[in-house]
């Protein structure tokens, strides 16, 4: 776990914050970052650690990560919460993880927003 959070930390800013979210979850906060940066960041971490030789026990593991991408834009203002924050990079993730793993994906509000309303109207 702790080579997982440095190869985490080496591909992060100073100013940017990686904590562990819970079980085998952890979140990165990048300030002042937008959409296509946060996807090169979090696929350059997928990346660094797909490519690391994890040991364990004397034995090497292939260890693989799913990521979830949120950004948060004051002027569209699509996120209601810190949580909603939170939750829709979780969105992203599990987008991942349905769509074969060790990938990343951007959870667009917008899009489920227009999905909602389609739906709405069905």
């Amino acid at each position: 776990m702790i080579c997982a959070v440095l190869n985490i930390r080496k591909n992060l800013r100073d100013s940017d914050v990686a904590s562990r979210y819970g079980g085998e979850e952890f979140t990165a906060l990048l300030m002042d970052t937008g959409k296509e940066e946060a996807l090169i960041v979090a696929e350059r971490i997928r990346s660094t650690i797909n490519e690391h030789d994890f040991v364990y026990n004397n034995q090497h593991l292939h260890v693989t990560i799913s990521g979830g991408v949120s950004v948060f834009d004051a002027e569209t203002n699509l996120v209601s919460s810190p949580n909603e924050f939170v939750n829709q990079a979780d969105r992203g993730l599990y987008i991942s993880k349905n769509n074969g793993r060790n990938r990343v994906t951007y959870f667009d509000p917008k899009a489920q927003f227009a999905l909602k309303s389609a739906n709405a109207k069905k």
